[in-house]
């Protein structure tokens, strides 16, 4: 069994290293890379993209959501992750 997972922070130091582990896990999915508004451009990933989770946790229904990014944004997040149905881990 394999676990869909989304790295908010993807270009932060430890986002990189999330990421960097969950390609290299079989039990590990990455379906989706997501930084702050404005800052997606140069990640180049196999899954999908963003710098709105508003917008691509519709397209990643029950992935658990990984957040590596400020206190504020974490509690925006876990709001927008409910809103979905999508488990979260700060």
């Amino acid at each position: 069994m394999t676990v869909d997972i989304v790295i908010l922070g993807a270009k932060g130091r430890m986002g990189k290293t999330l990421i960097d582990m969950a390609l290299a896990d079989e039990k590990l999915n990455l379906v989706g890379a997501c930084e702050r508004k404005g800052h997606a451009e140069g990640l180049d990933y196999e899954c999908a993209v963003s710098d709105c989770l508003e917008e691509l946790l519709p397209n990643v229904p029950g992935a658990v959501v990984v957040d590596f990014t400020s206190p504020e944004a974490s509690v925006a997040m876990t709001k927008t992750a409910a809103k979905y149905g999508n488990p979260a881990v700060i």
